[in-house]
């Protein structure tokens, strides 16, 4: 079942906030914040492929999308590093710093960025 472009935004702002009210004071809250900034990213970028009737089930299907994308390709270095955040967050044993949270956290901001600008259907994300 493909979600639509509303239902994709929704999901991402869930995340976001999640990732905001989190206690990021232990390592594994640290970790976990990182996952949910990676997702919401995730599905701020579904939502733009949803107004175009694309869906992804696969992450490696989504991230070549992504770099081949006129309008994304631009982003494509940030979101492969919040992914590959969020996967050592979830697989490795304490790699997770306060730096990387931060670095996820501007890495968001500039998908949302693009994402705003390249469709007008998703402004006021």
């Amino acid at each position: 079942m493909a979600f639509s472009a509303a239902e994709h935004l929704g999901k991402a702002r869930e995340n976001e906030r999640f990732a905001g009210s989190i206690d990021i004071t232990t390592r594994c809250s640290l970790e976990w914040a990182v996952t949910a900034n990676f997702y919401a990213a995730l599905h701020y970028v579904q939502a733009y492929f949803a107004t175009r009737k694309i869906s992804f089930k696969l992450h490696t299907n989504r991230a070549t999308a992504i770099a081949r994308d006129a309008k994304l390709k631009a982003i494509y270095p940030d979101y492969r590093a919040m992914q590959d955040a969020s996967e050592a967050a979830r697989y490795e044993v304490n790699t997770i710093r306060q730096e990387d949270l931060a670095h996820v956290e501007v890495c968001l901001s500039l998908v949302k960025a693009s994402i705003q600008e390249s469709d007008p259907q998703l402004v006021g994300l």
